[in-house]
Order: C-alpha cells, then structure tokens, then sequence
C-alpha cells in the first residue's frame, strides 16, 4: 500500500484497518473501549509524562487521531531508533494536550529538546547574573506554572503543618497528597526551610483567593479528604 492511499483513508478507516492487524481491538465492556498495542503506547507515554510533572491532558481518541494524522501504520514505528517517532510538545514546552503535541520523528524531537535545553541554560545564567524577568515572581505567578505545580502551591498551607510536626520528604509529599509535580514540591519545601510560611505570605494568601475557579472545585474536594487525614 502507498502512501498516496494511507493519506485517503479517513480516522474510522483507519481504526478498522489497525483493528484488522490486530493493533487495536475492542474490549467486551460496555460500552466497547479500543484496547490493543496502541493503547499500550498511549498509557506508557502517559506514565513517563506524570513522572516527570508534565501535565498530560491528551485522551486515548485524542492519541489515535494523532497517530493517524501522522500517518503512523504501526505501533512498532514508535521507539528511539532515528527514523522511529515519538509524541513530541511544540517547542519542547507545555503540556501534552491535543493542540500543543503531534508525532515527530525522534532525530526532530531531540532537535527541539537540546534548542529548549540552550533556551534553559540561558535562562539559568539570567537568573545567576540577577536579569531574569521573572525574578522576584512567586511560583505560583509564574506563566509557565502548570496545573501541576499549581495544586502543590495551592496545598502549601497543609504541607507546612505537617513538615513542622513530622519534616516529610518529597516522595512522602508526593504518595500523602497525589502530587504530580516533585519539582514544584522540592521547591516548596526549599522555601520552608527559608522560614517560609504560606498563611503569613500577602502574596500567597491573595492567590489563593483568586486562582482559577475549575482549580479551585477540584482542590476543595481534595482539600476536605486531606483535611480529615492532617
């Protein structure tokens, strides 16, 4: 089959053709969900985005639509060798949602991760020389904050009463509130040992008033559930 052909099928054909192959199948629940090698890539990129605190909003329809405007045939082209593809962020930055991701091949993905990596280097010599334009901004004001980062800030408050009593670690942190972003809680605690107090913080207590409202509906049910556990 040629390429000319792969660019004609639509989404569903797609599906069909992968189910065919035996890379997608239906599962007996019900309703049906695609399950298969597909999905296996989906959960595992998934997983390694959670490790590392980068938010991952993509759904696995999402994933699969992707895959097919990629033109992908199979699973297996998915992988570290310099001709296999890899879902790649715009720019190396973001979060991997369906409009700030597509699937680049891994030479172009490594491209863009050691630009970012420059762009990073410059940014941390900025700060080093005091000319950074985000100095004297709190974590939690910060544009490039994630969703993320964000709920461990927005829980500081609660970390702080338990690191005075007990001095949990990150992962301790981490495994109590469901953190997902362990440089966001390294950085909280960093700041607890300066003598950082959350509820003492003008800045953070204004914040905290204001973040966003679909934030804000999420953490106070967590927010209950914790408060019981403190």
């Amino acid at each position: 089959m040629d390429l000319l052909e792969i660019m004609k099928k639509t989404l569903d054909e797609w599906k069909e053709e992968q189910i065919a192959k035996g890379n997608l199948w239906l599962s007996k629940t019900k309703p049906p969900e695609l399950m298969g090698k597909w999905r296996d890539k989906y959960f595992k990129k998934k997983s390694h985005a959670t490790e590392k605190g980068i938010e991952f909003t993509l759904t696995f329809e999402e994933y699969l639509e992707l895959c097919y405007e990629a033109k992908l045939r199979s699973p297996a082209q998915i992988g570290t060798k310099p001709r296999n593809y890899h879902l790649g962020r715009l720019g190396d930055i973001g979060a991997y949602s369906k409009d700030n991701c597509r699937f680049i091949t891994h030479i172009r993905n490594r491209k863009e991760r050691d630009q970012h990596f420059c762009q990073s280097t410059h940014n941390k010599k900025l700060v080093a020389d005091g000319t950074h334009n985000f100095l004297g901004q709190s974590p939690w004001n910060k544009p490039s904050s994630t969703d993320a980062s964000l709920k461990v800030w927005h829980y500081s408050y609660l970390c702080y009463t338990l690191w005075v009593i007990s001095k949990p670690t990150v992962s301790q942190f981490v495994k109590q509130f469901g953190f997902k972003s362990r440089t966001a809680v390294s950085n909280m605690l960093k700041k607890f040992e300066q003598g950082w107090n959350p509820i003492e913080d003008e800045s953070w207590v204004k914040w905290k008033e204001i973040c966003p409202n679909d934030l804000r509906t999420v953490f106070k049910r967590k927010e209950e559930k914790i408060h019981d556990n403190v």
